[in-house]
């Protein structure tokens, strides 16, 4: 549920795989000149790797994407150990801080190390006790700790209706974890809307980010492998196509 999501339980005995960046051809990523791209800031939300593709190139690689229903088969959230550790060189630094870092509006962040004193040394932090980050589904701001909740452009019970029961464990922690491409920092309440939801159903209220959200959706899709529905290939095709570059 997305309560799981919001709560940030962590998972600090076992260790994600590295994110690895996007499998796209160099050619093919446009640069934040490019994009006109200035976040994150107040106002304007940070974009994963998938969401700097050329949207040329996703169209192409949206019809090579394997086509299918939705396998309601049983969802077990253990099977998708999340909030895991980032390396092995830290007992408390997870890939829900990491997002939480990565997507801050730059210098707002407040650490504490392990020993529940003040650091500036993100290395050292055990902790985020303050920050201040804009929600991509709506472009308001978050300032509040207890307002932040962590989404994956696919959901996770989507994944798993789409292939992923049938990845490995490795493939689910890494997916699950993706700092670089999966994991997006919103807010509760945009998540409670979501429901975790597929595209289909769900686009962002935020006309400025559904570009972005679909070039992410769809990029992830391709570095996964994960099918999508007929009706979420169509609604791809149109928010994609709508896209500048």
């Amino acid at each position: 549920s997305s309560d799981l999501y919001s709560s940030g339980r962590e998972n600090c005995q076992i260790i994600a795989p590295e994110p690895g960046g996007s499998t796209a051809p160099v050619n093919n990523q446009l640069s934040d000149d490019e994009l006109g791209y200035s976040g994150p800031k107040k106002g304007i939300a940070y974009l994963q790797n998938e969401a700097k593709l050329k949207k040329d190139y996703l169209l192409d690689e949206l019809k090579k994407l394997q086509v299918g229903k939705e396998n309601k088969n049983s969802f077990k959230m253990e099977e998708w150990p999340h909030w895991a550790l980032i390396s092995d060189s830290s007992t408390c630094w997870t890939s829900r801080k990491e997002a939480m870092a990565n997507q801050e509006i730059s210098g707002s962040l407040k650490f504490i190390d392990k020993n529940h004193k003040e650091t500036k040394d993100k290395a050292k932090a055990c902790a985020i006790t303050a920050g201040k980050w804009t929600d991509p589904y709506t472009g308001k701001p978050i300032d509040k700790l207890e307002d932040v909740g962590i989404d994956h452009i696919v959901p996770l019970q989507v994944a798993n209706s789409l292939g992923g029961n049938e990845w490995s464990t490795e493939k689910r922690l890494q997916y699950a974890n993706d700092t670089q491409s999966v994991l997006i920092v919103t807010s509760k309440d945009s998540l409670k809307k979501r429901k975790n939801q597929d595209l289909a159903k769900f686009v962002p209220e935020n006309k400025k980010y559904q570009c972005e959200f679909a070039k992410s959706y769809t990029g992830v899709s391709v570095k996964y492998g994960i099918t999508i529905t007929k009706e979420s290939k169509e609604v791809l095709t149109k928010l994609l196509s709508n896209c500048n570059l």
